[in-house]
């Protein structure tokens, strides 16, 4: 027998020993024996007071855009949950194929019976109706800025080289925060990625789109010789625009990716230890494709000397990626004394395993490509780092290649020797740029700059280079100080300044205006501050000190917010070819789709959102095939 549905409003509770039917509204209790029928319970709920307002709340809800979807009853609108579902797939990377399969389809229809879940096809349509939703209304933003541009430009490739794609993006400073956004992703031709005649093209293209040709400061990208005649081409059409005149546009223009500067050793190191490399990739083969019986004897070798933890990360690392590369060349010096102890149980290990004197010319390689690696991961681990923290790791990385030119070893000196060639011909097309940001760093100044040049290259070497640094710091200044209003917005203060204090400050900007590079010489002249924390905000600094250094303050912002490294795209700096590596299932998608996944990704997140994991490499399972 059914049971009517106004039991769903009601509750059946004993009393005294009568059934009563209790209203789950106003808990009104009514006779509730079957009985007495159920006319006088739908009578109730026709007058219940509390029920008629939940009711009418409930329509109230259902009609209001900010709340629909919330509640039993609401108005559904298919079309904005088509766009919603695009948003979602878009922002969580999710297959595109998802919306074909039959468990996802089964949870939708459950979920909202009334909910056409749309074809591949049309999915693709709203991802980019969303798309183009969204770069309006960053076109907007951006337009809205009067501040500079830095662009950003990394080329990028799947697996089998078959396509070459250049992601653009600016970088910028706002309200004291440096901020990122991507622009674009475009399909490079072959030909065009080796000779930048049609790069230029389209590089010019899109900064008339975006409105930003006015605004650009500077553009970052990775060293090439096509790269090299782009930008040359650019700077050359910009500064025929007398309105593009920016202050660091003549110096600073040009930025070589600082992280691909820093891995030259590091590529350079393991090249030279190939040999080495490759007896050990041949080791870990042996190992594992031994027969169960000499395995059973190499387990009691790793359990008597405590290998097994060590070892069972060198399989997780054989790689042609420069990163997996060296974990391996870091593993198997770990494992250095067990491939030691294998040695004098198995004639035929014997033959494979490095000998010794390989071994120690590794261990003193490996100081150095260990450093390197480290720089590499610490610019990697953040999103935006002020360009003043590269220098010193830049000098660290060619002391050490220093150190091992006066090597004992000959084959280590004529490695150092190549690796450092290399290296300085790299680290002197930004050295410049890197030594004035590190001026700019109340911590550094002048004065470690002036003495790590000293270090490197010689006392009179090192006069000549900081004199060229210093002639090129004034003439920055000297075109900020020209410029109408300079001013740096101050950082608010929970107290109010005094008289006192306001005249002091007017007196010394009077001082400055007597002499124009008086500002710039106090700030250099002024001690530097020591004890500073781990986590030392550098842009806040100058945001505090701008009363008192006006326009070193401007000038310093805007060169620490210059994009040293193309990573702050791709959170990868480790790849052995040219270009980063772009997931294989993106690429076998329309270019237009790619596009929009890749921009929809970033401007649907928050001003932290990356796509690092569009960057894939292939497992070395797949390289071997």
């Amino acid at each position: 027998m059914s049971v009517s549905k106004v039991w769903n409003y009601f509750s059946k509770v004993e009393i005294d020993g009568e059934t009563k039917a209790v209203c789950n509204y106003c808990n009104r209790k009514l006779v509730g024996s079957s009985k007495k029928g159920t006319s006088h319970l739908n009578n109730h709920l026709l007058r219940c007071p509390v029920m008629k307002n939940v009711e009418t709340q409930k329509k109230e809800m259902s009609t209001c855009p900010e709340t629909a979807g919330i509640g039993g009853d609401f108005l559904f609108d298919n079309e904005r949950s088509c766009l919603d579902l695009a948003r979602m797939i878009t922002r969580q990377r999710c297959p595109l194929d998802m919306v074909e399969h039959e468990s996802f389809q089964t949870f939708v229809k459950n979920l909202q019976p009334r909910f056409t879940l749309p074809s591949q096809d049309t999915l693709k349509a709203d991802i980019l109706h969303v798309y183009r939703e969204e770069k309006l209304k960053l076109h907007e933003y951006l337009g809205k800025l009067s501040c500079h541009f830095s662009l950003i430009m990394q080329f990028w490739t799947c697996h089998r080289m078959k396509n070459v794609y250049c992601c653009f993006a600016v970088q910028f400073l706002e309200d004291g925060v440096t901020l990122k956004k991507i622009l674009a992703l475009q399909k490079v031709d072959h030909s065009d990625y080796h000779q930048g005649t049609l790069l230029f093209e389209r590089v010019k293209s899109l900064l008339e789109e975006w409105n930003i040709d006015k605004k650009l400061c500077s553009i970052t990208l990775r060293s090439s010789a096509s790269n090299d005649k782009m930008v040359q081409s650019l700077k050359s059409l910009l500064s025929q625009r007398t309105n593009c005149q920016m202050p660091l546009f003549e110096h600073f223009f040009h930025i070589h990716c600082i992280t691909y500067i820093i891995n030259l050793p590091l590529q350079d190191g393991l090249n030279e230890m190939a040999g080495l490399l490759d007896k050990i990739r041949n080791t870990i083969r042996y190992i594992n494709e031994a027969s169960p019986r000499w395995e059973l004897k190499f387990q009691h070798i790793l359990e008597q000397h405590n290998f097994r933890d060590k070892y069972s990360t060198i399989f997780e690392y054989v790689s042609t990626r420069w990163d997996s590369t060296f974990l391996l060349f870091e593993s198997a010096m770990e494992l250095r004394e067990l491939f030691s102890h294998l040695d004098t149980t198995d004639c035929s290990f014997m033959d494979l395993n490095p000998h010794e004197d390989e071994w120690i010319m590794a261990a003193i390689v490996y100081k150095t490509l260990k450093y390197t690696y480290d720089s590499i991961c610490s610019v990697l681990g953040c999103k935006c780092l002020t360009a003043n923290v590269y220098f010193n790791k830049v000098c660290d990385i060619y002391s050490m290649l220093l150190e091992l030119q006066n090597n004992s070893h000959k084959f280590v000196r004529l490695m150092a020797a190549k690796m450092k060639e290399k290296f300085e011909s790299y680290f002197g097309k930004c050295r410049m740029v890197l030594a004035i940001a590190a001026i700019l760093d109340p911590r550094l100044k002048l004065e470690f700059v002036q003495s790590a040049f000293e270090v490197l290259v010689g006392d009179d070497q090192a006069r000549i280079i900081v004199a060229d640094i210093r002639n090129i710091l004034n003439d920055v200044f000297d075109s900020y100080a020209a410029e109408p209003g300079v001013q740096v917005q101050e950082l608010s203060s929970s107290f109010s300044t005094s008289h006192m204090i306001n005249q002091w400050r007017q007196s010394k900007r009077h001082k400055s205006a007597a002499s124009p590079r008086a500002e710039l010489n106090r700030y250099l002249q002024e001690d530097v501050i020591n004890n500073a924390e781990e986590d030392f905000d550098i842009l806040g600094w100058w945001r505090t000190n701008s009363s008192d250094f006006p326009t070193v303050g401007k000038m310093a912002l805007n060169i620490l917010s210059i994009p040293m490294s193309t990573c702050t795209i791709s959170n990868s700096g480790f790849n052995n070819r040219t270009m980063m590596m772009i997931n294989p299932t993106l690429d076998s998608l329309n270019l237009e789709i790619i596009e929009a996944l890749v921009c929809g990704e970033h401007w649907l997140g928050d001003e932290h959102s990356s796509i690092y994991s569009l960057n894939a490499e292939p497992t070395d399972q797949e390289k071997l095939q």
